[in-house]
This record gives C-alpha cells, structure tokens and sequence, in this order.
C-alpha cells in the first residue's frame, strides 16, 4: 500500500513538471520525439535487466 502511494504521488509530480520542462526545450518537435524514444528504450531495456524478465 505504500508503495503505491508512493509511485501515485511521483506520477503527479512528474505530470506537473512537464509544463515547466516544455518551456525549457527548445528543440524542434522530431528531435524531440526521436529523444524520447531513446530515452524510453534506454529505460526500458535498462528495467528489463534488472528485473531479469
């Protein structure tokens, strides 16, 4: 139970940042995306280890 509790107040931490960290990127809207692939693919590959899934 406290773990969820936990990850449901990261999550909206973390839906409350994007607004601020929109303002700071100034790439244009491919390279953004491209970026986050990357990161979310990096992430996941990086989870999936560790969990050994």
């Amino acid at each position: 139970m406290k773990k969820a509790f936990i990850e449901l107040h990261l999550s909206v931490f973390l839906a409350g940042f994007t607004g601020i960290l929109g303002k700071l990127i100034t790439l244009n809207e491919g390279m953004l995306v491209w970026y986050r692939l990357l990161i979310t693919a990096v992430t996941m590959y990086i989870l999936f280890r560790w969990q050994g899934s």
